[in-house]
């Protein structure tokens, strides 16, 4: 097919296509104007080694306390998505739960480990209060899982601090949504049109 038999389809189209346009568009702008408030919440934590097991052979000792740090943040991290450990912060934080499905329930918090001793808790939520409370549960929880965790000779090998957590509205722009809605019915429009010329010949 030639550039100007294109061409020809899309400008008998043009008013289809301006109206995909804007159907796409308003229903975006409209989406993301009503869309609920929604906050994130970021909780930090910080792992240190307070307790090095004793050795005759401790050449690369900054090295190996490192690496245990950063395997043992990997194990905090992991707690975020044992279904056990979420129904505890739900607890502990004192907030109502319903698990619709497990695997949804499981991927409440998010982690991120930007550092052998330092990861991060991330979830959203439309309730501020609910939040501040969640990221309390989640520092409670953790900070006591890493108390009950690994042991050397009956003290704590490893220290975890929160920070306090940082919340902030999280709601998309409205302007960026409604233009990803305007370009998505543009190419839905020609997606269609083509479609049309397809079946028809």
């Amino acid at each position: 097919m030639e550039l100007r038999t294109h061409a020809h389809i899309l400008k008998n189209a043009r008013w289809f296509l301006l109206i995909s346009t804007v159907l796409v568009g308003l229903a975006a702008f409209i989406f993301a104007f009503l869309r609920p408030m929604s906050y994130k919440a970021v909780v930090s934590f910080d792992v240190h080694l307070v307790n090095r097991p004793a050795t005759v052979d401790y050449q690369y000792g900054t090295y190996y306390d490192l690496k245990a740090a950063e395997l043992y943040t990997q194990h905090l991290m992991s707690l975020m998505i044992t279904p056990a450990i979420v129904e505890e912060v739900y607890r502990t934080a004192g907030v109502g739960y319903t698990i619709d499905s497990i695997e949804r329930f499981t991927h409440r918090f998010q982690t991120k480990q930007y550092s052998a001793q330092n990861f991060v808790v991330i979830f959203h939520d439309i309730n501020r209060e609910n939040a501040e409370k969640l990221s309390k549960g989640i520092s409670a929880v953790v900070e006591k899982r890493a108390v009950e965790g690994v042991n050397i000779n009956d003290q704590a090998a490893f220290s975890v601090n929160a920070e306090p957590a940082v919340i902030a509205e999280a709601n998309d722009n409205v302007w960026i949504v409604t233009l990803v809605g305007v370009i998505a019915g543009f190419l839905l429009g020609v997606i269609l049109v083509y479609l049309r010329e397809y079946f028809r010949n």
